[in-house]
């Protein structure tokens, strides 16, 4: 909690805010997708990434990866939108070849498995995206704590 809580803290001191319309919004139809009757944990190699991922039409690049779980399945993990993943980018630096573990809704997409991040972890560093119910990160409110 302490860490999410920092997290807002240094979003608030950047300014920064979700960008109404951008297609990462929390009542977006992409948003909408997140279940959270099928959250998931998977581990595995990043085998590719994506900062300019578009999940659906009109909506803004955001970061995505491809992870090849420890099961042999390739999924893509899509973890938010640029201008929120960019603050995180050189603290993570995620890399092609580095394990990782994602928590978070495992949907289909255009065909295809996805995880909608909530939470994902490479060695002792952690990132949250969104609360247990799927509100993201950029755009909860003091009263969804």
């Amino acid at each position: 909690m302490r860490k999410l809580l920092t997290g807002l803290a240094l979003l608030g001191m950047m300014g920064v805010a979700a960008a109404d319309g951008d297609g990462w919004e929390k009542n977006s139809p992409y948003n909408k997708l997140f279940n959270p009757k099928t959250v998931v944990t998977v581990t595995g190699k990043v085998a590719s990434i994506n900062r300019e991922d578009r999940p659906m039409k009109g909506m803004e690049p955001g970061f995505s990866a491809v992870v090849h779980t420890k099961e042999g399945e390739d999924v893509t993990v899509q973890v938010g939108p640029s201008w929120f993943t960019s603050y995180y980018h050189q603290k993570w630096n995620v890399q092609q070849g580095d394990e990782v573990e994602v928590t978070g809704s495992r949907i289909t997409l255009n065909g295809k498995p996805v995880i909608m991040a909530v939470r994902g972890r490479k060695g002792n560093l952690a990132m949250t995206c969104r609360n247990k119910t799927g509100k993201p990160l950029w755009d909860l409110e003091v009263e969804d704590f």
